[in-house]
């Protein structure tokens, strides 16, 4: 098989080029956990009277308002960066840099959105009766499958700035 890797098309090179298709999936995975997450406070924060105004100015909302809307807000921009790697993967363009930053985005986006939801939430967070938390304990993998964030950010590092590995050590 030495004639496919000298092509560049299998070994390293070859799983390198699959995990450019799979880290947009596992990061819209975490997506989906985010909104889940999202969706439920938005919920509990409706029933116990809080208003998300979008319109109203920053200083006329609650401090609870403006937090889960920061946390909207970071779930959109973690979606949009999925949303690109896979677009690009379906165009047949490289999106190795694209890839690799979805997935750090999400990996640490995923995270945030989902602890900041419990914070939100108190003890209705992390009761049992509700899958938020068990969606805590699920957005774990979402950083470590397919290349831990700390790897993708050497990825990014590489890309952005054309480092070697021998630069990165």
């Amino acid at each position: 098989n030495e004639e496919v890797q000298k092509k560049g098309s299998g070994g390293f090179r070859g799983v390198m080029k699959t995990f450019n298709m799979t880290r947009p999936a596992v990061a819209a995975f975490g997506i989906g956990i985010s909104e889940a997450a999202l969706d439920f406070t938005r919920e509990e924060l409706e029933k116990a009277g809080v208003e998300l105004d979008y319109g109203a100015g920053v200083g006329r909302r609650s401090a609870l308002a403006e937090r889960f809307m920061k946390l909207e807000a970071l779930h959109e921009a973690s979606k949009l960066t999925v949303l690109r790697a896979a677009w690009l993967a379906d165009q047949g363009k490289p999106n190795n840099m694209e890839s690799s930053v979805c997935k750090a985005h999400a990996g640490t986006a995923v995270r945030q959105i989902t602890q900041g939801c419990i914070d939100i939430l108190g003890p209705l967070g992390v009761s049992r009766d509700n899958l938020v938390e068990k969606w805590m304990r699920d957005c774990r993998i979402i950083d470590i499958y397919e290349g831990t964030g700390q790897i993708q950010r050497l990825i990014i590092a590489r890309g952005l700035f054309g480092y070697t590995r021998k630069d990165l050590n």
